[in-house]
């Protein structure tokens, strides 16, 4: 619920955490000229959209340290160390202040939700509308939602005209 999980850490603050974490890992390399504060902000701005797009996903990072083959370039493997910034420095940095990014967040309430959906159905009627469920998260509470005694989908451009044909052709996803 809420109140057990824990805040998100607010956008401007992620940046700058993250510009430090950057920042950081740049200047422990000693046989490279490191960059300066400010022009970490944008890798920190890109490494937050990337969180960002991992966790909507709910994809796990802990598989990272094995895409990279052995043979390949040192490089590669510089891209899988520079990566630990979120895969390692991050998450611990975050739990030291018990924050999660906001998507991590979101996921958290809408598990809970379901949860507490599946374990004391609603007396009164739940009505999702507008979305086709673009995200893991919102897939599993439409599914919740639509076995609820009182549990309705509105989905966007659906067309109810559609032949039979048309409509047995049409996949699950869709």
């Amino acid at each position: 619920d809420r109140h057990s999980t824990p805040a998100a850490v607010s956008i401007t603050k992620r940046k700058i955490l993250l510009a430090r974490l950057v920042h950081h890992w740049w200047t422990a390399r000693t046989e490279r000229v490191s960059g300066t504060f400010d022009q970490a902000l944008p890798v920190a701005t890109s490494l937050a959209s990337f969180l960002d797009q991992f966790q909507t996903a709910r994809l796990n990072f802990s598989a990272l340290d094995t895409l990279v083959p052995e043979d390949l370039a040192a490089h590669w493997h510089e891209t899988v160390d520079f990566l630990r910034i979120i895969t390692e420095q991050w998450p611990r940095l975050l739990a030291e202040r018990y924050l999660v990014d906001p998507a991590q967040r979101r996921n958290m309430l809408l598990k809970s939700l379901k949860e507490k959906w599946e374990q004391s159905a609603p007396k009164t009627p739940v009505i999702v509308a507008g979305t086709a469920g673009s995200t893991p998260a919102i897939i599993d509470l439409l599914e919740t939602v639509s076995k609820l005694p009182t549990g309705h989908i509105v989905l966007p451009g659906l067309d109810q005209e559609l032949d039979e044909a048309n409509w047995q052709q049409l996949e699950e996803s869709h």
